[in-house]
């Protein structure tokens, strides 16, 4: 295959087309790449696990009605709010929290549905999540969910709180999955039940209200009906003398957002596919004007590799910046991951003609690996997307996925979408500035000054603000034939046990023009 054409071939009957939207509309359309949209009167950014889980605690102690939870993974030995020292934390455990909660409020109710883990990614977690049954009695009902196709899994991050408030995103309540914003080297608030340290993480929440809640509700109610047969009706209504639900420490940062739904749920018995937020990432992607800024674990799938190409090589396309891991935390991850992630990486760098991509990675302050966790993306100002989906083939079409969106052009109002935008130039100059440890303001008008992105981030690479780091995208021949297979990583429920007929994915030829491409 050439450098440029051949990079990302279409995957046979598992490809997946859209015509493209008409110019100016909103990107998010119901029936098209979203499930539901509902207002949200107060919506939230939660960045990393300190700011998650503070809010999740901050929530379950004002929750009066239910609390329903969908996660990947579940320990109720996670502390929401972690102490240096390690026998603070004892009385913390959220499996305490919870069965406390329903002890001394009769009329609460807490549901919690996790995949039922395969065994061998089980064990590294010392046998969680389905341990966690043991934890619970009464009212906190614990149920693995196995309804899916082999191999597959549940990858929803959901916890909704009275169905007024839920958060949804990348995190799940796990003990490995506390971080603060500064991702110290040394944090000692940061460590495993054993005492072991952990890496430090970087995750992103949403946090919304009202009908929005309302639908993710929805959502958990119908996976628990997949998986037990059992009908939950929805939360009751809030009394006017019930203590306020929305965490007070966590500011407001839109005002009644209209809030897109975003789905992938693979064909398995009597469940359609769905491939929402497939769709809604070639959308968006191919309606930017200025930025693609996307931050994610996996960046390995070929249909989102091939759209990104496609914009690179436009004289006047977007620019685009992924912000990713170097390497996968898993042993498993590592083999089946990050190979087809540095080719497909790679395969962007030689598509770059017109010097428009940027490819970083996260470090501490000695250089150490932070582990990217979320799953972010930003389009221009008027697109922000935060969810469950990682940019590989499963994510999109073979496991469960939940996402949130929020597009400024819903907005019918000129002044009202004007808003929005800037929120959105705000969020996006925030994140930014979270990664390179430079001051929100700073990046805000660098961005102004140079009319770039990347300029903007090429201004910032002095050492003393460099905590972003190209990653090293030299491939490892050995494991080539499993970037070529994607094994581990399919598509759909037929395709994850005919790997033989997947084509090939990126190569990694040497580029057509030497001097094109570098990031």
């Amino acid at each position: 295959m050439s450098g440029h054409v051949g990079c990302f071939p279409r995957r046979g009957r598992f490809a997946h087309f859209v015509a493209p939207l008409e110019a100016q509309s909103p990107i998010v359309q119901v029936g098209r790449n979203c499930w539901r949209i509902e207002e949200s009167p107060r919506t939230a950014l939660l960045i990393d696990g300190e700011d998650y889980f503070s809010a999740v605690r901050s929530a379950l102690e004002r929750a009066r009605r239910s609390v329903l939870v969908l996660g990947w993974d579940f320990d109720p030995r996670t502390v929401l709010t972690p102490s240096a020292s390690p026998s603070a934390s004892v009385d913390a455990r959220l499996g305490n929290l919870l069965q406390r909660l329903t002890f001394s409020r009769p009329e609460l109710e807490v549901l919690i549905l996790v995949w039922d883990m395969a065994l061998p990614i089980s064990a590294l977690h010392q046998g969680y999540p389905q341990r966690a049954r043991t934890w619970f009695e009464g009212r906190v009902r614990f149920q693995l969910d196995g309804e899916h196709p082999p191999g597959g899994c549940h990858h929803q991050k959901v916890v909704v709180v009275d169905d007024e408030i839920a958060f949804c995103g990348g995190t799940d309540l796990a003990c490995d999955r506390w971080d603060s914003r500064e991702h110290l080297d040394d944090e000692p608030r940061r460590r495993l039940p054993s005492g072991k340290p952990h890496p430090p993480r970087h995750d992103v929440m949403m946090l919304v209200s009202g009908a929005a809640a309302a639908a993710l509700g929805d959502l958990v109610r119908a996976r628990w009906l997949r998986a037990t047969g059992e009908i939950l009706p929805p939360a009751s209504p809030r009394l006017g003398r019930e203590p306020e639900i929305w965490p007070a420490d966590v500011p407001v940062r839109f005002r009644d957002a209209q809030v897109a739904i975003a789905r992938t749920e693979p064909h398995w018995g009597v469940q359609e596919e769905v491939r929402e937020s497939l769709t809604l990432y070639l959308d968006a992607i191919r309606a930017a004007r200025n930025c693609v800024y996307l931050e994610n674990q996996y960046v390995t799938s070929p249909q989102i590799g091939s759209v990104l190409a496609e914009r690179l090589k436009e004289p006047d396309g977007p620019e685009i910046v992924i912000v990713c891991p170097t390497s996968s935390p898993s042993y498993f991850d590592r083999l089946a991951i990050d190979e087809a992630q540095r080719a497909l990486l790679a395969a962007l760098v030689r598509a770059d003609r017109h010097h428009k991509l940027r490819v970083y990675t996260p470090v501490t302050t000695r250089g150490r690996s932070i582990i990217v966790h979320s799953k972010l993306s930003m389009i221009d100002d008027r697109l922000l997307r935060v969810g469950s989906t990682n940019l590989n083939n499963r994510s999109l079409g073979f496991d469960t996925e939940c996402d949130l969106a929020i597009d400024a052009f819903l907005h019918q109002d000129a002044s009202r979408r004007e808003s929005a935008r800037q929120d959105l130039r705000a969020i996006r100059a925030a994140i930014l500035a979270h990664h390179a440890r430079a001051d929100a303001t700073t990046v805000a008008g660098l961005i102004e000054e140079h009319g770039s992105v990347v300029r903007a981030l090429d201004a910032l690479a002095s050492p003393s603000l460099r905590q972003l780091r190209a990653p090293d995208l030299e491939p490892q021949p050995r494991a080539s034939w499993i970037a070529n297979m994607h094994l581990g990583d399919p598509e759909s429920a037929l395709d994850a046990w005919r790997p033989w007929k997947r084509q090939p994915g990126p190569t990694l030829a040497p580029r057509d023009d030497p001097a094109e491409g570098t990031t």
